[in-house]
């Protein structure tokens, strides 16, 4: 038996294994263009392998050094400098929060969070470092005992300072 010529009309391999309608289908609804061939349940998984994360998760914290290995990545741990931004708080003028930042020369080696408090309690009209509280963004409000290493804080850190509020009726 012999081929027919090739003046015959014979579906290629493409037309007999996906019809045009699926074609069109596939191209409109997955926004997939060259891959007609492949069955729907790939071509509509494959975007969802591509899912990149929310850039506020880019920048937080995904986990702390140790404190030693940490320092080791300084390069003067004796004179840190980090920033504490003062809220602008009206309700407590009589403790100077005005909105400024104070920035704290640290020695991260030895510094704790409520040393940092300590110094910040001069510069805004004695405040009680037990009315104060410090935030670091992506780690949250830090404990008065933790060292500044243990937390990562280095050179250049800015530090949130949030005033105790009581709850309750006044």
């Amino acid at each position: 038996f012999d081929a027919p010529s090739s003046g015959a009309k014979h579906p290629s391999p493409t037309e007999l294994t996906s019809p045009p309608a699926k074609k069109a289908r596939l191209d409109v609804a997955d926004n997939v263009s060259a891959v007609a061939s492949s069955p729907p349940e790939t071509a509509a998984a494959a975007p969802a392998e591509h899912v990149e994360p929310a850039p506020a998760l880019l920048n937080a914290p995904t986990e702390l050094l140790p404190a030693e290995e940490f320092l080791s990545t300084l390069s003067d741990p004796k004179n840190a400098v980090i920033t504490v931004k003062i809220p602008n708080d009206s309700s407590s003028s009589k403790w100077n929060c005005d909105g400024r930042e104070i920035s704290v020369t640290m020695d991260v080696r030895t510094a704790t969070v409520k040393s940092i408090k300590q110094i910040c309690s001069k510069d805004l009209g004695g405040m009680p470092v037990n009315k104060m509280q410090l935030r670091w963004s992506g780690v949250g409000f830090l404990k008065d005992r933790d060292s500044l290493a243990k937390l990562n804080i280095g050179p250049g850190a800015t530090l949130d300072l949030v005033p105790k509020v009581r709850g309750g009726r006044k």
